[in-house]
C-alpha cells in the first residue's frame, strides 16, 4: 500500500510540473515578435481616416488585451470618450515604448501627406512616429499633454512624400502611458501626372550631297516647301513634310515614302555629277487616282516636263515611272 501511495503521489507531482512548464512556455511564445492580427481589416485607402484598432499586424510587449474589448490578441484596446469619433469609440491604451501597429495601405495618387492623430495623456515627453515601408517618414511627433487619459486632442505631422501604390504603414510608440484613437491622412500636394506618350520620331540622317548617277531616298531632302503644318505620318523627320512607313518590296532597307501630297509642294536636293551627259529619272510611285503628275527641275529650270503618275491601284501598290 505504501508503495502504491508513493507512486500516486509521484505521478501527480510529475503531471503538475509538466503542466507548469507547458504554461510557462506558452506565455513566452506569445511575446517574441511581430504578430499578424486575426480577422484583420482590409487595405486602407489614402488619403482618408482609419481607426488604429483596425491594425493588420502589431508588436506588443505585454500578453493579453488589458481593455478586454473589441479584439482578442495582445494589443490593449479600451472603450473611449472621444467626441470626435462620431460613433462607437475604441482607443489604444497601456502603450509601451517600441510597440507598433501595422496597416496595409494604398495611395491613389502620389504626393505629400499629413498625419493627424487623436491622442490623450496626462504625461509629458511622449511621442510617436510613422513609418512607410520600414522608413521613418515623420520623425518623432510630440504627444501634447491633454490633461486626462480621455481628454482628446489632435496632433499633425509635417507633410511627407508618399508615392502612388501599395505600401506598409506603421505607427510606432516612443514612450508609455498615453492613448491613441484614430488617424486622418490628408493630401497636401499631388505629384505631376506622367507626360502623355508622344510618338517617337526616329532621327533622320543629315542630308548629304547626292552623287549622280545613283539612287536616293526622296525623304532625304535638303530643302522643301509644304502647304500643311506638321508631319502627318509622324515618322522619320520632324518638320512639315508628310512621311509614312511603306511596304515597297523594291526597298532594301527600312521603307519610308512621302504622302499627303498637295499641288505645288516640292522637295530639294544638292547633287553633283562626276561627268555630264544625259540621264533618266526612274521614280517609285503609288496611287489609286488618275491624272496625277510631277516633274524634276535642275537649277530652277523644268528639266523633264510633267511625268504622268499611273493609277497603280492603291497607295501602297508600287510601280516605277521613268
Amino acid at each position: 500500500m505504501k508503495t502504491q501511495s508513493l507512486f500516486h503521489r509521484f505521478g501527480r507531482t510529475a503531471l503538475m510540473a509538466t503542466m507548469t512548464a507547458m504554461l510557462a512556455l506558452g506565455l513566452l511564445a506569445g511575446l517574441g515578435g511581430p504578430q499578424s492580427a486575426a480577422a484583420a481589416p482590409g487595405v486602407v485607402a489614402l488619403p482618408g481616416t482609419f481607426e488604429l484598432e483596425d491594425y493588420t499586424s502589431y508588436y506588443d510587449t505585454t500578453r493579453g488585451n488589458s481593455g478586454k474589448t473589441y479584439r482578442n490578441d495582445d494589443v490593449d484596446i479600451q472603450e473611449c470618450a472621444d467626441l470626435a469619433a462620431g460613433g462607437a469609440c475604441y482607443s489604444l491604451g497601456w502603450v509601451k515604448p517600441g510597440e507598433w501597429l501595422g496597416f496595409d495601405v494604398t495611395v491613389a495618387t502620389g504626393g505629400t501627406f499629413t498625419f493627424t492623430t487623436r491622442v490623450a495623456t496626462t504625461n509629458a515627453g511622449r511621442s510617436v512616429n510613422f513609418e512607410v515601408d520600414g522608413v521613418d517618414v515623420t520623425g518623432p511627433l510630440a504627444v501634447p499633454v491633454t490633461g486626462g487619459m480621455q481628454t482628446w486632442a489632435s496632433m499633425t505631422s509635417n507633410p511627407v512624400a508618399i508615392s502612388a501604390g501599395a505600401h506598409s504603414l506603421r505607427l510606432v510608440a516612443n514612450g508609455s502611458s498615453f492613448n491613441l484613437n484614430f488617424v486622418t491622412v490628408e493630401q497636401v500636394t499631388t505629384d505631376a501626372p506622367p507626360a502623355p506618350e508622344v510618338p517617337v520620331v526616329p532621327e533622320a540622317p543629315e542630308p548629304s550631297i547626292v552623287t549622280l548617277p545613283g539612287t536616293f531616298q526622296v525623304e532625304d531632302y535638303a530643302t522643301y516647301a509644304d502647304t500643311t503644318a506638321g508631319n502627318s505620318g509622324q515618322v522619320y523627320r520632324d518638320d512639315d513634310v508628310d512621311i509614312e512607313a511603306c511596304n515597297d518590296t523594291a526597298s532594301v532597307d527600312a521603307c519610308y515614302d512621302i504622302g499627303w501630297v498637295k499641288p505645288g509642294e516640292w522637295l530639294g536636293y544638292d547633287v553633283t555629277l562626276a561627268t555630264g551627259g544625259t540621264f533618266t529619272f526612274a521614280t517609285r510611285v503609288a496611287t489609286p487616282n488618275n491624272n496625277r503628275s510631277f516633274h524634276f527641275e535642275v537649277d530652277g529650270a523644268d528639266l523633264t516636263g510633267p511625268i504622268e503618275v499611273p493609277n497603280t491601284g492603291g497607295f501602297q501598290a508600287w510601280a516605277t515611272v521613268t
